[in-house]
């Protein structure tokens, strides 16, 4: 679990990942892929695997594996090597999958292209099988099904864990008494029957922890703009308000109760601008003792090894993903497998039963490789490739670099350079979307290899607003969209220009919602930096963002309180946000531009594209832009054929764009 992005989460959930040719007649012509480049299909299916998780006794992988274009589980038998499919879905994806049991299964469905999945809550439903693909039940309607049903109000529903008694019970949140509120429920997977844990909530829930018990101890809440957070010392005892501030403003939320019921861990900030993971007193309030702390990044989850009962490590990503092991034995056996896979980020977290666990290892170039280690003979076995099409031989080099903005905030990004060139390259500058979403890291990346495939460097800037960079880093993007969380973009491209990477007459802007709309925003505030802007699903009218009644995120807490001090007040900030509207300001815009958006999209309308479009033809830019607009496809294009054709345009508009 991501727990240091959970206020921040919560208070911009509704915003996050909104995670030219020159001429109409070239955006729609095919491009001629270069003799002997990898295929564009290549980099843009699915993975033909995914999201392994080891069964509780150690002798089965659940995980998701590509079956006729789409993510479907299927569980893996260790001792036989041989998977299972346990379903078969043709149109959607398995999005996520956890044991419940040796024999059971929970998981989620829904678009795996879609940028906005940021949680089972807003993914897609809730859903049981047995192992051998038998007594499914479905234990909660998706988004799109609720949608297909005429729902106005989304009942969510999200897993948090499963019983730790071996039973066929989980334990999930849903809104199901409220929409602005979650509850802590425990559900049996098989007959679906439900037993609320949290009847006397003392706030409106937007998450809450589990003890080690199975008892829940902590909830947290928000009150406007304040974040609250809630403790008890077991199930007989009243709630206690232990927090209550300001969510802009430092503060230490508990997140974990130890095996002991009595040790609690909290994050905190306090004091410092990165988040801690700390020794939390329930008497006083307050933090009691630093376990971990990294200068440059918050820690964001805790690792608990279930089998000794005590917490044993902290994660936090920096550059790439990492773990600070408080335990000198798991500390050696990263030592161990690090030393066995080599120039990779080797992830795993101990057994919950056992002495087995699973080791994902990936890297720049390579997508990523699941182990089977085992803690008695110390044998780390290879099992799969998470994508073997993929040579890592072809793929490019990404480097972690670090640039300074214009009024000094450091700002990280990942810089990849194409095997063809090592300066003076043209380059693709790729703003993340959200934008209140982890950072871009050392790992492997569709886009940015498909670039790099082309000839093109790629600089994926974490500007001001990703999360997981300190509180500074975070909070100064507040109303920042078209401010300085685009200077940040444009001091990347100025820095990679004149460290000689890049051809400053062959930039070009491309993003995926928020980055759509930094894309956009980036050839109207600095028309004369980029050659050409790209624009998947971006916003393009901040004032339409806020009111437009039929987004999937209107009418929430978000939009009443939170979304005035994130992105501006609609009437005091009025000119500002017109200022920093593409499709307010396309006059401006001298590039060729070309657009992508889903006519299904209810994170970012299509009104936003045909806004650009409109605004861009009054202004006489009608020959320098082309909108494709896929049919029956959301906020993420999620059918191949729908895929590799974009990226084709995209191949051929750069081409043009860049020449």
């Amino acid at each position: 679990m991501n727990v240091v992005k959970i206020f921040r989460f919560f208070l911009t959930a509704t915003l996050l990942s909104l995670c030219g040719v020159v001429t109409l007649t070239l955006a729609q012509s095919a491009a001629q892929t270069p003799a002997g480049a990898i295929p564009v299909e290549r980099f843009f299916q699915l993975p033909a695997y995914a999201s392994p998780s080891l069964s509780p006794d150690g002798k089965s992988i659940a995980l998701l594996a590509r079956i006729r274009g789409r993510h479907n589980l299927v569980v893996y038998d260790l001792e036989t090597k041989r998977p299972f499919p346990v379903t078969s879905f043709e149109d959607n994806d398995v999005l996520s999958v956890h044991w419940v049991n040796d024999k059971r299964l929970i998981f989620t469905s829904g678009n795996a292209f879609d940028p906005s999945n940021s949680s089972d809550s807003r993914a897609g439903g809730l859903y049981a099988i047995d192992r051998d693909a038998t007594n499914y039940r479905r234990l909660a309607q998706s988004y799109s099904e609720a949608r297909r049903s005429g729902a106005i109000v989304y009942r969510s529903v999200g897993y948090a864990n499963s019983a730790s008694d071996g039973s066929d019970d989980v334990y999930i949140y849903s809104n199901e008494r409220s929409a602005e509120s979650y509850d802590i429920y425990r559900i049996n997977t098989r007959n679906g029957r439900r037993t609320l844990l949290t009847p006397q909530s003392p706030t409106r829930l937007i998450r809450g922890w589990i003890d080690q018990n199975d008892v829940p101890r902590i909830v947290l809440g928000v009150d406007k703009l304040n974040a609250l957070a809630f403790y008890r010392a077991d199930d007989q005892s009243p709630w206690q308000k232990i927090h209550d501030t300001d969510f802009r403003q430092p503060s230490a939320i508990p997140v974990a109760v130890d095996f002991d019921g009595k040790t609690v861990y909290a994050l905190s900030n306090l004091g410092r601008d990165t988040t801690a993971l700390v020794q939390w007193d329930p008497a006083s309030k307050a933090p009691i003792k630093t376990l971990f702390e990294h200068p440059q990044a918050d820690v964001t989850d805790l690792i608990f090894d279930r089998v000794a009962k005590k917490l044993v490590g902290a994660r936090f990503t920096h550059e790439r993903t990492q773990i600070h092991w408080l335990d000198d034995g798991w500390r050696s056996t990263q030592k161990s497998i690090d030393a066995a896979l080599p120039n990779a980020a080797n992830v795993f977290r101990p057994p919950d039963f056992g002495k087995r666990f699973l080791v994902t290892s990936y890297s720049d170039k390579n997508p990523g490789a699941l182990y089977l280690f085992d803690g008695e003979t110390r044998k780390l076995e290879f099992l799969l490739d998470f994508r073997p099409e993929i040579k890592p031989e072809q793929m490019a080099e990404v480097r972690a670099i670090r640039y300074v903005a214009r009024d000094g905030m450091p700002i990280p990004a990942m810089l990849t350079m194409p095997k063809s060139s090592s300066k003076n390259a043209p380059m693709i500058v790729l703003p993340h979307g959200g934008p209140w979403v982890a950072a871009d890291e050392w790992r492997w990346d569709s886009v940015t290899q498909f670039l790099a495939s082309r000839g093109y460097a790629v600089l994926r800037p974490n500007f001001r607003g990703t999360i997981g960079l300190g509180l500074k880093h975070w909070v100064s993007s507040f109303k920042q969209w078209g401010g300085t969380m685009q200077d940040d973009v444009t001091d990347g491209v100025q820095w990679a220009v004149k460290q000689g990477i890049a051809d400053p007459k062959r930039v070009c802007i491309f993003g995926q919602s928020y980055g759509g709309y930094a894309a956009m925003q980036g050839v109207v505030k600095t028309p004369e930096l980029y050659r050409c802007a790209i624009n998947f699903a971006g916003v393009t009218d901040l004032l339409l963002l806020q009111t437009a009644t039929w987004s999937d995120a209107n009418d929430s807490e978000f939009w009443k309180h939170r979304a005035p001090v994130l992105l501006g007040d609609l009437d005091a900030d009025r000119g500002l946000m017109t200022a920093h509207s593409p499709a307010r300001n396309a006059e401006k815009i001298i590039a060729p531009v070309l657009m992508f958006y889903g006519a299904e999209d209810r994170r970012v309308p299509i009104e936003h594209g045909e806004r650009m479009l409109d605004a861009l033809k009054r202004a006489g830019k009608g020959a320098r832009v082309h909108m494709e607009v896929f049919s029956n496809e959301e906020h993420g294009i999620s059918k191949l054929e729908n895929r590799v054709k974009a990226f084709t345009m995209v191949e051929a508009f750069l081409r043009e764009s860049l020449k």
